[in-house]
């Protein structure tokens, strides 16, 4: 997700079966192979069947362009363990897609889904909501539920160093996408989610006023509480937004000893501050009601974590 291209000292099977132990062993529920792109791993089927082999419900999030019979008749193999197969998708069509993605990437994507339906595997879709493909949310709403189960709609973030300021959402375009993405899910009850529809129901029930009265509470995030990344080389991080921020070596460890060193305590003190430590937040009316939103974007400032532009309540309702 951050853009970081190959990490080095990935591990091999044997280290990563002693991870998904120590994971097991700790009642992890929910494992999710993400990337880059799990399908350029070329032992990618005996790694997924030793995950598969432990009681976790598994997810894959992939781009699909590597997705051949073979690599069908894997995921196939996988159910009921698998229970999503996540696509990225930028546009409905090839020139909005693949100005994100790349030559080549609609057209590889959409034959990857036709093998994954000739395996009886119904995917859901990602969308990451940018300036160049926020006109064709419509359009790629109706491509998504034709293909697959579900649409999720996430606004760009800029979490690393490759990536470009012209990929963000500036406020107004925010907030156009906000109400897009509420509209489309009105249409397809159930199927229409992310982030852009869960910004608006938090605003709809402020304006509502259905939201009970909270002051002292920090940034939401679930980073080092309630999920974390292994990276390629058996580090862990908060979230994927975070490839850099290492908080413990998981390999040769225990989970206990990752998610309690100082690292990790440091990270969570930071984003459990109260907001009103912050000036700007202090000053804000909407202080009570704030959800805190993600601290990646301010997360390299000095001092007190500030607002997050994509959820401060402030912002996106022109107070």
């Amino acid at each position: 997700m951050s853009s970081h291209g190959p990490l080095p000292g990935e591990l091999g099977l044997p280290a990563w079966a002693g991870i998904f132990d120590e994971l097991a062993r700790n009642r992890i529920l929910y494992v999710t192979v993400s990337g880059g792109e799990p399908f350029c791993r070329p032992d990618l089927p005996d790694f997924m069947h030793l995950l598969a082999s432990r009681p976790f419900q598994l997810r894959i999030n992939t781009n699909a362009t590597l997705v051949g019979r073979r690599e069908a008749e894997l995921l196939a193999s996988l159910k009921p363990r698998l229970s999503d197969v996540m696509v990225g998708i930028e546009g409905p069509t090839a020139e909005v897609h693949d100005s994100v993605r790349g030559a080549g990437s609609f057209d590889a994507m959409m034959a990857g889904v036709s093998r994954m339906a000739e395996s009886g595997i119904r995917p859901s879709f990602y969308c990451t909501v940018t300036p160049s493909n926020m006109g064709f949310l419509g359009a790629i709403a109706d491509l998504a539920l034709e293909l697959g189960t579900a649409l999720s709609l996430n606004p760009f973030v800029r979490s690393g160093p490759r990536l470009s300021a012209e990929m963000e959402l500036q406020a107004r375009q925010l907030g156009e996408a906000i109400e897009t993405a509420r509209t489309l899910a009105a249409e397809s009850p159930g199927r229409i989610g992310g982030a852009l529809v869960q910004t608006w129901a938090i605003l709809e029930d402020i304006r509502s006023g259905r939201v009970e009265p909270r002051t002292g509470h920090g940034h939401s995030c679930a980073g080092c509480a309630k999920r974390m990344i292994v990276l390629p080389d058996g580090w862990i991080s908060p979230c994927d937004h975070f490839p850099e921020l290492r908080i413990g070596l998981l390999a040769g460890s225990t989970l206990r000893d990752v998610l309690t060193s100082p690292a990790a305590r440091e990270f969570r003190e930071r984003v459990e501050k109260p907001l009103e430590s912050n000036p700007e937040c202090a000053a804000c009316g909407y202080l009570a009601v704030c959800p805190g939103g993600c601290p990646v974007v301010p997360w390299d400032r000095e001092g007190p974590l500030g607002p997050d532009p994509l959820g401060c309540v402030r912002g996106l309702l022109g107070g």
